[in-house]
């Protein structure tokens, strides 16, 4: 008969200790399988903060001009760790074709201008980003929009401007430059200004532009502040070092990840205390599952040592043994699985309870969490079975016959 009939014969005829080691096995299956799927969705929930919380260091002007130098930038946005650098100007330009709205008498050149605010993307910071200003119509300036143009409803209706339209700006330098409206936006506390306000220093009056058109109506000059994302959040104190002492001099220099810190705290702790409970069941089920095997196989010795001594090798002895566990394991694996699917949602809830984390710990039983559950069970089944028929295997078969004989 060969070993794998005899293995689950032998499953099938005791029932008790099978019954036992099933359960112990599915026990261990299920720790490790909530374990590992738990730890992979922590892990993958911290990638994902990384993307979302947009970590970044921020570099304001000391004077509030454009003197943060293009050098300073360029060589900060070329490091490795920076994914992104938001550069700021402001310029102050006269309208062309157009006029700006105003309440104050004031015969001063600014009271006849308008602000121009550069940005690479207008979204990723400043008003729009806080959400004191938000768009009404069209979209924002960024890459594909070098030369577009954001400005208030009220001036917009003032004029008679619309989505496409184009815009003209001279520089005080006599610089002319033009581009296309892309978006039209609205902040509310337009009408609750003072009166005496200049033109250049109202809400209605702030236009925002790319960095192409700014660019050639005053040259690069410099930003009055700049915003560098960085991919590793994790790093983002040595970036402001760097920043410090390249622009220490030139600008106020602060770092941003501060919810960053806050979202990855918990995580941490549910990665931590997993780790220890994936390995705790580990070492769990292997000290069971071979003390079990060893208990059982002392009433076994003269089973084995009647199969060495009719000419089966050790080794198929030991592929029986293995075999009776596996078989076990094997059908311990499913219902874990099962269970594990069941209470998916629940453990979501419980471990990605807080509104920042929520939507980001999906836990989903992939394939491969499957086969790591297979591979340390048969980790397992394999060492305990070792350990438990060591002594038997190392024993001479005449020995062990006698000596129960002469009991």
């Amino acid at each position: 008969m060969r070993f794998d009939q005899r293995a689950f014969r032998r499953i099938w005829r005791k029932k008790g200790k099978s019954a036992v080691l099933f359960c112990v096995l599915f026990v261990a299956s299920l720790m490790v399988l909530v374990s590992v799927t738990i730890l992979q969705t922590a892990q993958g929930a911290s990638l994902r903060i990384k993307e979302k919380t947009a970590s970044k260091v921020v570099l304001k002007s000391l004077d509030g001009a454009n003197s943060i130098r293009e050098e300073t930038i360029g060589e900060l946005s070329g490091k490795e760790e920076v994914s992104f650098a938001n550069r700021t100007a402001e310029e102050e330009a006269y309208p062309v074709e157009f006029i700006p709205l105003t309440h104050s008498d004031s015969k001063e050149a600014e009271n006849g201008m308008v602000r121009l605010t550069a940005y690479d993307d207008t979204g990723a910071d400043g008003m729009f980003a806080e959400g004191k200003y938000r768009l009404l119509e069209g979209g924002k300036v960024d890459g594909e929009n070098p030369r577009g143009i954001l400005v208030d409803s009220l001036l917009a209706e003032a004029n008679g401007f619309r989505i496409g339209d184009e815009v003209e700006f001279k520089a005080e330098n006599g610089n002319r430059a033009s581009g296309r409206i892309v978006g039209i936006f609205f902040c509310g506390m337009e009408r609750k200004q003072d009166d005496a306000v200049m033109a250049a220093q109202r809400i209605e009056n702030q236009i925002f532009v790319g960095h192409g058109l700014f660019e050639e109506l005053y040259g690069k000059q410099g930003y009055s502040s700049v915003s560098l994302y960085t991919r590793t959040p994790e790093e983002v104190e040595a970036l402001c070092e760097e920043a410090e002492q390249l622009a220490g001099r030139e600008a106020e220099v602060t770092s941003s990840d501060t919810l960053y810190l806050r979202l990855q705290a918990p995580l941490k702790q549910v990665i931590r205390v997993t780790t220890g409970m994936l390995f705790l069941t580990i070492v769990t089920a292997v000290l069971v599952v071979s003390l079990l095997l060893c208990m059982w196989m002392r009433s076994r010795r003269k089973e084995f040592a009647v199969f060495v001594s009719l000419g089966e090798s050790k080794l198929k002895i030991l592929l029986q043994v293995f075999t009776e566990s596996a078989g076990l394991f094997v059908l311990s694996v499913p219902l874990a699985v099962g269970c594990t699917a069941f209470f998916a949602g629940k453990m979501a809830k419980s471990l990605f309870s807080s509104e920042e984390l929520s939507g980001m710990g999906e836990i989903l039983i992939r394939g491969e969490y499957i086969l790591l559950l297979t591979l340390v069970g048969v980790g397992i089944v394999v060492f305990a079975s070792g350990i438990s028929l060591w002594p038997t295997l190392r024993e001479n078969p005449r020995d062990t016959l006698a000596s129960m004989t002469d009991n």
